[in-house]
């Protein structure tokens, strides 16, 4: 199988995922076979923010909770050269190579973030920024070491990007549910409905009138903004309420 194939397997994995878990869990099966074993991946700050909104900023997240509470609450990212290069290069890079950069020179508090990082066993990474034109995201994968030929950058680059973009549209998705909120009445009725069902055949089943279920169905077309019953179907499996 060529790598251009190995890609594309990852790939389609990675699509069929529905939860952060297992997107994480599909690219570092991948990724582990080069040393990097874990990942994290987020929005980039554009300031100084609150503890809440930078720990919303992350869409995946995979370190070490230690870390990742150190790491935020001494704002590391506004020191951490690793971010810098993020926002300064579109370029996929290894950890180690910022010392040789002139992107983001690393000072003794930057060296010191990355110092501290090995005690948690992420000695060496890989970043891959995704830049558009509203904001800066990226994949960090890292690991105890690192070992990828040019071919392998191309191939973690590639799944990761679709990674990040798969997990902001899983994100969007979980913030569009919390935002819809359909009842487990609204939710019976939908799933009858998805299996054919009429609103005279729903209130039998579920031992409720034929207006009854007529009612919580237009409840559910107005939540999930949707004209006909087709369009109502379609968004509930768009936001995993049907499977």
């Amino acid at each position: 199988m060529s790598d251009f194939d190995k890609t594309l397997e990852v790939i389609a994995q990675i699509d069929r995922c529905q939860t952060s878990d297992s997107l994480m869990f599909a690219l570092t099966a991948f990724t582990s076979k080069f040393g990097l074993t874990c990942l994290i991946a987020g929005t980039m700050p554009g300031g100084r923010e609150t503890r809440e909104n930078l720990k919303g900023r992350f869409l995946l997240s995979g370190f070490d909770p230690g870390w990742l509470e150190r790491y935020i609450n001494k704002r590391y990212m506004e020191v951490d050269p690793v971010i810098a290069r993020i926002k300064r290069s579109s370029t996929p890079f290894l950890w180690s190579e910022i010392h040789n950069s002139d992107f983001s020179p690393v000072g003794p508090v930057g060296r010191r973030v990355m110092d501290e990082a090995t005690e948690f066993r992420l000695n060496e990474g890989f970043a891959v920024p995704l830049w558009t034109t509203d904001f800066v995201a990226a994949v960090s994968l890292a690991g105890e070491h690192a070992e990828l030929s040019p071919s392998e950058r191309g191939m973690v680059a590639l799944a990761s990007t679709y990674s990040v973009t798969k997990a902001m549209t899983l994100n969007n998705i979980r913030n569009e549910r919390q935002r819809v909120a359909l009842s487990p009445r609204e939710l019976e009725c939908l799933k009858w409905v998805a299996a054919g069902k009429t609103e005279w055949e729903i209130g039998m089943i579920l031992n409720i009138s034929e207006h009854t279920a007529d009612r919580h169905l237009a409840s559910v077309h107005r939540k999930l903004g949707a004209v006909t019953r087709p369009q109502a179907i379609a968004n509930a499996f768009r936001l995993g309420y049907i499977t």
